[in-house]
């Protein structure tokens, strides 16, 4: 059988008119079969073809704008790191060309397997990120926003014990900056809505805790001068390669926490700790095994799209003008919600009643010091709106869920006995699968988000400053980069690429070396 004639005339345009293509060159092929003593099945057929066309360079087929350079694929090949299931992978691939990414992905969930989920979801990012079609994926469609992120991995030298007091301060104000300065990611117009996250994970088949930050993509440059501006020792690596708590053939567990009360009372707050709180949550990943078993904290943080602090200082003020606490704190971010509790006031009269007859008797008003003060403590800090999942997963249900309860009960030290409290709803059935959909792909829901200022974020999620030796290993960077010199080779074969500071440089060993 003949080579595929011609084929460096054809410069398809794009991939639908390459596939187009061999489509022509299969029927080609079968028509020539007919009435001649060779014969072939047309499955054999379609494969000699595809066989003779993988041997064709790219650039004899395509147009320049399709085609993906050789040292880019040799770089989208070494950051992806092969898995058991690659099979599923490649099916789960060619339905994104054929139906696109939300049939693939609906394709991945029905299969009921978190491991191959979140190992599909990183290969859909990176696919997208290559710029590959993706039939069907448009912006206003929920699933474009999570699918255009890019997960970074963190980390920090470790801190002699002479400066950790000191360096625990430095890192609480450089994780408040952080945080204020990331609020920038919710953009305007068709970017309004973004947000990003911040995750402590211990994978499976890792002894590592490490760090991760995952931004929208097009806010990378950012993020990246946001923490080596405010953390000038930081390392910062994409993380291509995402990391996968899941067991393939065992069980997983998760929960979402919510207020216990109005997220009008704070929680605990950093300045109200002798010991750095990150200790406890570290330690509760003590006991997970290297093999087998894995489990992640994760902070979906969002801009606030409600004037919080506005509301919550209202409320501050209706009860220093003696307002019951119960009332005031009655707060309501719909248009519709407010408007009904105002009527509502307006026509019962009590407010004004209350203070008639106050007056005529001339009793003092109750003014509740106490709550006054408490919430004086929100309305300090700028509120975010946040989404905290505990995710956990093991050879069997009963030991996922142990894993979860030892990080739920770290979460029980940023209780205020006059605040607020965080309390872990477990998932089952249905809802923990759409759990574990939600947290692969890092979504954000409204439905579970908790109302959290900066101060008790920064409380509960920031970089450590000493290392523990009773806790699991914390991924720390024991070297620091540099820039690549100038005049290396720009094309041969690629080693790596040298990142710092944001800027990439892909090194090659040229053929002659």
């Amino acid at each position: 059988m003949k080579g595929i004639p011609n084929i460096g005339e054809r410069r398809s345009a794009s991939p639908e008119e390459e596939l187009a293509y061999l489509r022509e060159e299969v029927a080609r092929r079968e028509k020539e079969l007919v009435g001649k003593k060779e014969t072939l099945e047309p499955q054999a057929v379609a494969e000699a073809v595809v066989s003779e066309y993988a041997k064709v360079l790219p650039s004899a087929v395509l147009s320049s704008e399709h085609e993906i350079p050789a040292s880019e694929a040799e770089a989208i090949i070494l950051d992806l790191t092969p898995e058991p299931h690659d099979a599923q992978m490649k099916a789960l691939a060619g339905i994104i060309q054929k139906k696109g990414v939300r049939n693939a992905l609906s394709v991945a969930e029905r299969m009921h397997s978190p491991h191959l989920f979140d190992d599909f979801h990183r290969f859909v990012v990176e696919y997208l990120k290559a710029g590959l079609p993706a039939p069907g994926l448009r912006e206003q469609e929920p699933l474009f926003r999570p699918l255009h992120m890019t997960l970074f991995e963190v980390s920090l030298p470790e801190a002699t014990k002479e400066e950790a007091e000191k360096e625990l301060k430095k890192l609480i104000a450089g994780m408040e900056q952080f945080f204020s300065g990331m609020l920038s990611v919710a953009g305007s117009g068709r970017e309004r809505g973004n947000y990003f996250t911040l995750e402590l994970a211990n994978a499976n088949g890792s002894d590592e805790v490490i760090f991760y930050v995952s931004v929208p993509t097009s806010k990378r440059e950012l993020f990246v001068k946001q923490i080596h501006s405010l953390f000038h020792n930081a390392k910062v690596r994409e993380a291509k390669d995402d990391y996968n708590i899941f067991n393939d053939t065992g069980a997983a567990a998760g929960s979402v926490a919510r207020s216990a009360k109005n997220p009008i009372f704070p929680l605990k707050g950093y300045d109200e700790f002798e010991v750095d709180p990150l200790n406890v949550i570290l330690h509760s990943f003590g006991k997970i095994d290297r093999d087998g078993e894995g489990a992640a904290i994760q902070f979906v943080l969002h801009p606030p799209r409600h004037p919080y602090n506005e509301r919550y200082e209202e409320a501050m003020l209706k009860i220093q003008r003696g307002v019951p606490v119960r009332r005031a704190i009655d707060i309501s971010f719909s248009f519709f919600g407010t408007l009904l509790r105002e009527v509502r006031e307006a026509l019962s009269g009590e407010e004004e009643k209350r203070r008639k007859r106050q007056k005529e008797d001339g009793e003092p008003q109750k003014i509740n010091e106490l709550a006054v003060e408490v919430i004086k403590k929100k309305v300090g800090s700028r509120v975010l709106e946040v989404n905290l999942r505990l995710a956990a997963s093991a050879a069997d249900r009963s030991s996922a869920e142990e894993i979860l309860s030892d990080m739920e009960a770290a979460f029980n030290q940023f209780d205020d006995p006059t605040g607020n409290q965080l309390r872990f709803t477990r998932l089952q059935g249905g809802a923990l699968g759409a759990f574990l959909r939600a947290f692969s792909l890092r979504l954000f829901d409204e439905r579970i988000l908790v109302p959290l200022t900066i101060k008790e974020v920064t409380t509960m999620a920031h970089f450590p400053s000493t290392r523990l030796k009773s806790a699991p290993a914390l991924r720390r960077a024991k070297a620091g980069v540099s820039p690549a010199p100038a005049g290396l080779p720009v094309e041969g074969v690629l080693l790596g690429v040298n990142r710092v500071r944001g800027s990439e440089v892909k090194i090659y060993m040229a053929p002659e070396d």
